[in-house]
């Protein structure tokens, strides 16, 4: 495998990343992952800064996350991705995250779009220089690829909320960012939920992109240890989610 295919970063948490219990909050995990993706992308050479210049940008299409281990406060930890190369529209990135006794923690596959920030639309056809970094990929080992959701609809919610997008909410392509959009669904929960439970999966799936100002409203609906979620801008699906939980042992 070539070895410009991958990157990692060695990091800790912030305390405002985590729980009463000094676990990670499921934002936190999502931020690790793209900032190593972010790393990635300037030692390449093709920086946001740069794509920007082109119109261009990186959008995140489907995310899925198996967390094995909980991350903890004051603990160090491996951030390795990988980009695992394409199919069609689509790039894939894996990511994997692991502790100072070498175990797995995390593991991520996730799938991108090239975007056009003019015409606020997916690009159908990459630039050859990008093709000659992410086609290498498809010939690398890589996670199982992130599943897409087939629900369209919940009918009879069981959680709902609904939430202006705010201007610190507005990520550098000028929508509301991944990152905020799961912080939406993770809030969506109770304290008690949190108290009692411990995410274990958790995929996303983004549709529409949703913009400053405007209002997304959520629903969720629970099912044995799996939530459904889903939110709305403007009467049309902004994204989907699914989690997957188990209760917390008591100590």
């Amino acid at each position: 495998m070539g070895d410009f295919l991958k990157h990692y970063i060695k990091t800790d948490l912030n305390p405002y990343e985590v729980d009463p219990d000094y676990k990670a909050h499921l934002m936190a995990i999502n931020q690790l992952l793209d900032k190593t993706g972010m790393y990635h992308l300037n030692e390449l050479g093709y920086p946001m800064e740069k794509l920007k210049e082109k119109a261009l940008g990186w959008a995140l299409y489907q995310r899925d996350m198996h967390i094995l281990k909980d991350l903890n406060f004051a603990e160090t930890y491996k951030v390795e991705t990988k980009i695992t190369g394409r199919e069609r529209i689509f790039t894939y990135r894996d990511y994997t995250i692991t502790n100072n006794q070498n175990e797995i923690c995390v593991e991520s596959s996730s799938r991108w779009l090239l975007f056009d920030l003019e015409a606020r639309k997916f690009v159908k056809q990459y630039p050859e220089e990008l093709l000659a970094i992410i086609d290498p990929g498809n010939s690398i080992e890589h996670h199982p690829r992130p599943q897409k959701l087939k629900f369209s609809e919940i009918k009879n919610p069981e959680l709902v909320d609904k939430l202006k997008i705010r201007y610190s909410e507005i990520d550098m392509n000028g929508h509301l960012s991944n990152h905020h959009h799961i912080r939406y669904f993770y809030d969506l929960l109770s304290m008690e939920w949190h108290k009692k439970n411990r995410i274990v999966n958790f995929s996303i799936n983004y549709i529409a992109e949703a913009s400053y100002g405007e209002t997304i409203e959520l629903r969720a609906a629970i099912s044995d240890n799996e939530i459904y979620m889903i939110s709305l801008c403007n009467d049309k699906v902004s994204a989907k989610a699914k989690l997957n939980f188990n209760e917390k042992k008591s100590i």
